[in-house]
């Protein structure tokens, strides 16, 4: 009994040195790189985020912002999203804007309704006649955003490069 404590401490003791160990290495140091962002040809493709199931456009912000700090993107606009699928969009997106976000609100957040994302691509396409989207979705969005590329992939009336 006396040698398995032994063991057990030593096996302690050495595993607690090699913690120590790694912890005491001093890292490397990676210098800072500038992000470069290749923009060829999407100056004018927008971005929509749609957030998850019971979140809101809060969810979104961070990622957008740091699109829009890295030089990814400049404008951000907001289109709030009501339980009837009324868009209304916060903002303007300027014709000089380099690949504009839109951070989609959506009011009824659990429904699961895949009609609100058309809703809101119509509205900012009808708006500003965009040929071509990214769509960008977190957790629900992304089913959300699955069911309507699946619902609408051979409406020729939709860009089909969305």
């Amino acid at each position: 009994m006396k040698k398995r404590k032994i063991y057990l401490t030593s096996f302690f003791i050495a595993l607690f040195l090699l913690f120590l160990a790694g912890c005491s290495q001093k890292s490397q140091e990676v210098p800072d790189k500038k992000v470069t962002v290749s923009l060829n040809n999407t100056k004018t493709i927008p971005t929509f985020f749609f957030h998850g199931w019971g979140s809101s456009v809060n969810a979104e912000k961070h990622m957008a912002n740091a699109a829009k700090e890295a030089g990814a993107a400049n404008t951000i606009v907001q289109a709030d999203v009501s339980k009837n699928g009324t868009v209304k969009l916060n903002g303007t997106i300027p014709k000089n804007a380099k690949s504009p976000i839109i951070e989609v609100n959506l009011e009824d957040n659990q429904s699961g309704k895949t009609s609100y994302v058309k809703d809101v691509i119509t509205a900012v396409s009808n708006k500003y006649h965009y040929a071509k989207i990214n769509l960008v979705g977190h957790s629900m969005g992304n089913l959300q955003i699955a069911n309507y590329i699946n619902e609408n992939y051979n409406n020729k009336k939709i860009a089909t490069d969305q």
